[in-house]
């Protein structure tokens, strides 16, 4: 009874981080062209997968947490990405990092 609560405190534990650091990758990567936005989360997303080799010594749970990790960070990062497109072509105007709400002045 036990063992599914720790199968899933693992992928909790595999993912979570994964797919936070892809969302704050693309969110605070505004000013960057979209090629270098891909490569970047790539790039850190591999990272982060790698770290895992430092706290495991089971090749196998390795593995599989490696491969969680970078999973997560591309499909939150390629989401965002998605979304920040689609909120960019509907509004028909570039966005930019900070916007402001300015209220209609009289």
């Amino acid at each position: 009874m036990i063992l599914p609560y720790w199968i899933f405190l693992g992928l909790v534990a595999a993912c979570t981080p994964g797919a936070l650091l892809g969302f704050v990758v693309i969110a605070d990567s505004h000013g960057l062209p979209r090629w270098a936005r891909i490569t970047l989360l790539l790039a850190l997303g591999a990272a982060w997968a790698s770290a895992w080799m430092l706290l495991f010594h089971n090749p196998h749970l390795e593995q599989a947490f490696m491969a969680l990790s970078f999973a997560s960070t591309a499909i939150s990062g390629f989401t965002t990405l998605g979304a920040q497109d689609r909120k960019r072509r509907t509004s028909g105007r570039p966005i930019t990092r900070f916007e402001t709400h300015h209220p209609n002045q009289a």
